[in-house]
């Protein structure tokens, strides 16, 4: 199936969970705040967040500095 993750499309198996695609990334889940068609999705139900064909993601890391 295909997503739009932070405007670019992204093919990912049937049945991946937010997880599964955050890993897909090469991401670390617990380092990204996520958002599935406008809404914002908690990082303890990540791995229980079906991503369906044409979902719109958006990750966004948190870099700390000063």
């Amino acid at each position: 199936m295909r997503v739009t993750v932070n405007g670019d499309p992204v093919e990912i198996h049937d049945g991946a969970t937010l997880r599964d695609l955050i890993l897909a990334l090469g991401q670390q889940p617990e380092r990204l705040v996520a958002s599935v068609n406008d809404s914002i999705v908690r990082h303890k139900v990540y791995a229980e967040t079906p991503v369906q064909d044409g979902d719109v993601i958006v990750l966004l890391a948190f870099v700390g500095g000063g």
